[in-house]
């Protein structure tokens, strides 16, 4: 559909151009949707002029379409010769009577105009070009319109220059008008606006009208952010007023903590069946007064407990102050996150765990098996046989003070 419309710009252009030479301007300017727009004017824009009033307001439309005021050479005249009336027929078919010097008139000529001193605006009257006829449009379309021109539809000037205009010189159908439409509505790029006041200030950028925000909102205590490229200050205001956290894109995210006491979120916290550990009451525990500051009200911790006598430990993001007093008073081991962890012993003390030391396997002793031998004989059991070496050992060292007694009494 895009490519098929810059092709019939195309062609109303050239179409056009053969217009304003045959000096057709008004319906060149119907052609081309001129007339919905302002006219630039020797450097100014103004509202739109019809051709049948230019003249009177000294506007001249050269050949191309482009207006101007009127210069001194629209009016030749030379102060140093006489003037003289003359009915003066130019190419845009416009013909009026007015004074010109002789060499005005020759000046007259070479630009094209047919110089006369009889009423030849008079013998050819000039029938001004019929106006296109404008579809006429559904009051569906006409509402649109008329609620953007009372500010009560905000459109993107993109949309207005092109689309609105479009459908309103019968360039594309309404059906085709209403598929953009609604697109933009669905992007929140179009918008109503249920209490409207005019702006004071017409030449606030446009680019104020639509602002960049994050809307951040919780799913079972999960933080969901949602991005909205281009929200009007209506919008934001209205997500505000809904009690939801708006944040400009760019800033930094909340915290977890920050979304869910915004929203007065509290998390459930998992009570977990400690083995053998006596569960204590204890008196109702205050809360905590408003002078303490917000970011006291939510702790991380860590829980250690025991299970047969191995550590387990369960980490806590987020505990409440009554909450950690309520499992200190069952006598759970809690400590603050990023201090050192307790040893196994510490643990192990703190519930008055006791290790059991374990019983080893009986240890058998093996029996030696003495054998008598015969006197005089040495057998090879007897070699063998621990116990008898360290006899004849004993009985040697005993033998040795016996004999050196004996041999010194006979000395």
């Amino acid at each position: 559909m895009t490519n098929g419309h810059w092709a019939r710009q195309d062609r109303e252009r050239e179409q056009a151009k053969l217009l304003y030479a045959q000096g057709k301007i008004q319906e060149a300017d119907y052609l081309l949707g001129k007339h919905l727009h302002e006219m630039f004017v020797d450097g100014e824009m103004i509202d739109y002029v019809p051709v049948n009033e230019r003249e009177s307001l000294g506007l001249v439309t050269d050949i191309d379409g482009n207006v101007s005021k009127k210069k001194a050479v629209d009016v030749i005249m030379s102060a140093s010769e006489t003037s003289t009336w003359y009915y003066v027929k130019k190419p845009s078919g416009t013909c009026v009577r007015t004074k010109l010097t002789p060499s005005s008139v020759e000046k007259a000529k070479g630009l094209g105009w047919i110089v006369s001193l009889t009423d030849i605006c008079e013998q050819e009257q000039v029938t001004p070009p019929s106006e296109p006829t404008l579809p006429i449009l559904s009051s569906q379309i006409q509402k649109i319109i008329d609620d953007w021109h009372n500010h009560q539809l905000i459109l993107p000037t993109y949309f207005v220059n092109n689309n609105l205009n479009w459908v309103i010189s019968g360039h594309i159908t309404e059906s085709e008008f209403l598929k953009g439409f609604n697109a933009l509505l669905h992007e929140q790029i179009a918008y109503y606006v249920a209490d409207h006041h005019p702006v004071e200030e017409p030449d606030v950028p446009e680019q104020m009208e639509f602002l960049c925000s994050d809307v951040y909102t919780l799913d079972n205590g999960s933080v969901v952010k949602t991005n909205y490229p281009t929200l009007s200050v209506p919008q934001i205001q209205n997500f505000i007023s809904q009690g939801l956290m708006v944040r400009d894109c760019g800033t930094p995210s909340p915290t977890v903590s920050e979304v869910r006491s915004h929203y007065g979120y509290v998390p459930e916290v998992p009570v977990e069946e400690v083995p053998e550990v006596p569960v204590e009451t204890t008196a109702d525990i205050p809360p905590p007064t408003d002078e303490e500051p917000e970011q006291m009200q939510f702790l991380c911790s860590d829980v250690y407990t025991l299970d047969n006598g191995s550590v387990v430990k369960t980490s806590y993001p987020t505990l409440s102050v009554p909450q950690i007093q309520n499992f200190i008073s069952q006598g759970l081991m809690v400590r603050d996150c990023g201090t050192p962890s307790p040893t196994v012993n510490e643990v192990r003390s703190h519930y008055g765990y006791t290790v059991e030391e374990p019983v080893g396997p009986e240890v058998t002793v093996p029996t030696e098996k003495f054998v008598v031998s015969k006197p005089g004989r040495l057998t090879m059991s007897d070699m063998t046989n621990t116990n008898a070496w360290v006899g004849i050992l004993i009985a040697g060292t005993l033998a040795v003070p016996v004999f050196s007694s004996i041999l010194s009494k006979r000395k």
